[in-house]
């Protein structure tokens, strides 16, 4: 059951990414299946490219890609002595944004400094 488990993180943790070599959205990182007794406790090995909840850290990131080194400890609940480890390398590359949405980015980037400084 945790090998189908592990299937699953797999391809939830994507989220709207299709494959771990092109990562520009945000990664699922759920700590649980609906319907399966597990747990999941992710670890990176670095929170300059994603935090603990899978948010790409856009300050981290190099134009041509950046390597990440994901874990997670699959737990089966109703045996906490079953585990699985489940490790993948994604590279997470900034988000390609239309003139409109850069723009948009940068005003929100502007009033967050000034509430920041205010």
């Amino acid at each position: 059951m945790l090998k189908e488990c592990i299937r699953q993180i797999e391809k939830e943790m994507l989220g709207e990414n299709e494959s771990p070599d092109y990562v520009t959205k945000d990664l699922n990182f759920m700590t649980e299946l609906p319907g399966r007794p597990i747990d999941i406790d992710w670890n990176l090995e670095s929170f300059e490219v994603l935090n603990i909840f899978g948010e790409i850290q856009e300050e981290g990131l190099e134009e041509n890609g950046t390597a990440a080194k994901i874990q997670a400890v699959v737990t089966y609940t109703e045996n906490p002595e079953k585990q699985a480890l489940y490790e993948c390398m994604v590279m997470v590359y900034p988000e390609k944004l239309s003139d409109r949405e850069l723009l948009l980015k940068k005003i929100h980037d502007e009033i967050q400094k000034k509430d920041v400084s205010s």
